[in-house]
């Protein structure tokens, strides 16, 4: 039930739960080029260019936002983009799979994790002044929550920066909100 939770809780924050949103992230998009990244599964399964593929590869995808090139490799997706965009099925499973890769960890355990850490922090938030509790995430939140490496791991936010904060506060309004 938590995994479905997690789901939820990240579709929300990465797309509003839209499977067809899309990013281009185009320093990604430069840095693929610049390392001369294959693209060659992208091109054969989109029949595209090059440069397409380095698109396609350099942008996030779908509900939760997975960059194409993680999409192709190493979650191993086999078909066009259009198709994933098309497919939540396969949109939820690599969220799941992707979680999996970059924790190392059981998708279920580390939604579990997860979820009881947000509880947590809601409960924390419900008895502080909100400049407190703001405060509390930017300065105090303890850097080996597993929620603390998910959200560096998945959203690439370094701890305490801005990008970390905004990041963790959409993910516990949308929590928040499914309560």
């Amino acid at each position: 039930m938590k995994g479905r939770t997690l789901c939820k809780v990240i579709a929300l924050t990465e797309s509003n739960d839209n499977p067809y949103a899309l990013r281009f992230e185009h320093a990604y998009y430069q840095k693929l080029k610049k390392r001369h990244y294959s693209e060659d599964l992208v091109r054969q399964y989109n029949q595209c260019s090059k440069d397409t593929a380095y698109m396609i590869m350099g942008t996030s995808w779908g509900k939760f936002q997975i960059l194409g090139v993680n999409l192709y490799n190493p979650l191993g997706f086999r078909n066009s983009i259009v198709s994933y965009l098309n497919d939540t099925v396969t949109q939820v499973r690599s969220f799941k799979d992707f979680v999996e890769l970059i924790t190392g960890e059981n998708y279920e355990d580390v939604a579990n994790n997860i979820i009881k850490e947000l509880d947590d922090l809601l409960k924390k938030r419900q008895s502080m002044l909100i400049q407190d509790f703001r405060e509390y995430l930017a300065n105090e939140l303890p850097e080996k929550m597993e929620l603390v490496h998910f959200i560096r791991r998945y959203n690439g936010a370094k701890y305490g920066t801005s990008q970390f904060l905004a990041y963790l506060n959409r993910m516990l309004y949308h929590y928040k909100m499914l309560k």
